[in-house]
């Protein structure tokens, strides 16, 4: 038997998000708040169960710990156990399994906390990798085949896009500067990261976001 440990606040008792919902609520899951410090002494889950799963495998102690060190190491500073601790409350409080979670159920999770904390795009990803870290290892696999899920995933990347609500934008002189310089003979892709760089300079946006322009607002012209 493998056993993993939850370690306690300084104040005796484990970290609780169920406890701050107001009572008399209509939906316990909307309700729910997230924790706001870290906990980085909680062990992951996941650890211990493929510590269970390599031991029903046949292999040794001195296997294990050779395969997990590196994630032992780094276990107890892991950023996702704040994460994870949150999504087991939420659990706990909907009398769900936390490594078993089934896609609805996690989407329904990401969707509420979503809403109820004003997650940006970024805090949702971050959810879905520590609570996937979490799951059994035949559940991750299950979680991330599960169509509804990956439509889910789709729908928040897509809000990540950018829509350029401005007037149109001449990039010409851009073109013609490059013509008239040597960036003329550049191969195509470096040409093209120049661009892009150059127009987050002229002030459209940022070089960073210059990925997240959706096509269907750009058009080509020709004199």
């Amino acid at each position: 038997m493998v056993e993993c440990k939850l370690v306690p606040n300084n104040d005796g008792t484990s970290s609780s998000g169920s406890n701050s919902n107001p009572e008399g609520s209509d939906n316990p899951a909307s309700r729910f708040e997230s924790p706001t410090q870290l906990e980085p002494t909680v062990e992951p889950l996941r650890m211990a169960h493929w510590c269970a799963e390599y031991q029903e495998a046949g292999l040794e102690p001195e296997a294990i710990e050779q395969i997990l060190s590196p994630n032992v190491q780094t276990s107890c500073n892991c950023s996702y156990s704040s994460i994870q601790c949150c999504f087991s409350d939420w659990c706990t409080l909907m009398d769900i399994e936390p490594t078993e979670a089934t896609a609805p159920a996690i989407i329904n999770f990401l969707a509420t906390q979503r809403i109820a904390h004003g997650w940006s795009v970024n805090t949702v990803l971050q959810y879905c990798s520590g609570i996937l870290d979490l799951l059994l290892m035949e559940v991750h696999a299950m979680v991330q085949a599960h169509a509804g899920y990956k439509d889910y995933i789709d729908s928040i990347l897509h809000d990540a896009i950018i829509i350029l609500e401005c007037g149109l934008v001449d990039i010409k002189p851009v073109l013609e500067a490059f013509c008239t310089t040597p960036a003329a003979t550049l191969p195509d892709m470096l040409l093209a990261c120049h661009i892009c760089w150059l127009l987050g300079m002229l002030g459209l946006m940022r070089p960073a976001d210059i990925q997240h322009i959706a096509a269907d607002r750009i058009c080509f012209e020709t004199d």
